[in-house]
């Protein structure tokens, strides 16, 4: 998927809710940086399902998926579960919400998209997250008169006093 300039390869698994999956479930969630969680606007069982599916993707993943909710056949008149029951349960679990008809693909590639730049803007922001904290720790560092330097294959210590120029980066 091209999405702002850069392309992004999505793995999709797809359990289709069946049970005959649920055992694998936490496979799947173990490593995932979102989900899609689908439920059929003309179905209470699979709207009620939604609840347990959330609770078990953030049982189960080791990092913090990023979720959208999803009311799949909106192209059918008898819908069951309304737009305002359906982003109650979105804002119960503070995720974004769409609606989509697999038949005519209204609203597929929306989906895709947004869920994309869900993890993309998740990973940024962690990432500078841990860059604020990695200067926070070299700042401490050098406050203390004292900058180690640490690798994965090697550690320097240089005390202040060793220093001949300015700056030591």
């Amino acid at each position: 998927m091209q999405l702002n300039g850069q392309i992004f390869e999505l793995t999709i698994w797809d359990t289709a809710g069946e049970e005959k999956y649920h055992a694998l479930a936490p496979i799947f969630y173990r490593d995932t940086d979102g989900a899609i969680i689908i439920y059929d606007c003309t179905s209470r069982e699979t709207f009620d399902r939604t609840e347990k599916w959330f609770h078990e993707l953030k049982e189960n993943s080791q990092k913090e998926p990023r979720i959208i909710l999803v009311g799949n056949k909106i192209d059918l008149t008898n819908k069951v579960i309304s737009s305002e029951e359906a982003k109650e349960m979105a804002r119960k679990f503070n995720v974004n919400y769409f609606e989509v008809s697999a038949l005519t693909g209204q609203g597929i590639d929306t989906i895709f998209e947004n869920i994309t730049n869900e993890i993309y803007n998740w990973k940024l922001q962690r990432r500078e997250l841990e860059n604020r904290k990695s200067y926070a720790s070299i700042s401490s560092t050098r406050s203390k008169k004292k900058l180690v330097i640490s690798s994965a294959s090697e550690r320097y210590e240089k005390r202040d006093e060793d220093r001949s120029s300015g700056c030591f980066c």
